[in-house]
């Protein structure tokens, strides 16, 4: 933690101390916290921090998750076992 940034965090702590009326807490409580300051009583914050990591690895996704990907051949089976007349451009466009 830089000097800078711990200086920071300081001067609001002692801000905060600082303050004597309950209305200016809530007040910065309110600001600082947000959403957060809504959970219901005795909700974990915690629970709902999760890690994000900087870069989107999309194999890295797929391996955690064991995904196979799509057998192809077993695919175009069913499809033409359905019969469908209209091209995939005409099925797209019926949903505009």
């Amino acid at each position: 933690m830089t000097i800078n940034l711990k200086a920071k965090k300081e001067r609001i702590i002692n801000y905060i101390n600082a303050v004597d009326d309950e209305a200016t807490i809530d007040e910065i409580s309110a600001k600082v916290l947000g959403p957060l300051a809504e959970l219901p009583e005795g909700e974990d914050v915690l629970k709902y921090l999760t890690h994000v990591e900087e870069e989107f690895d999309l194999e890295k996704l797929a391996r955690e998750q064991n995904y196979t990907g799509i057998d192809m051949e077993k695919m175009k089976r069913i499809t033409a076992e359905l019969d469908i007349p209209q091209t995939t451009e005409e099925l797209l466009a019926m949903l505009d």
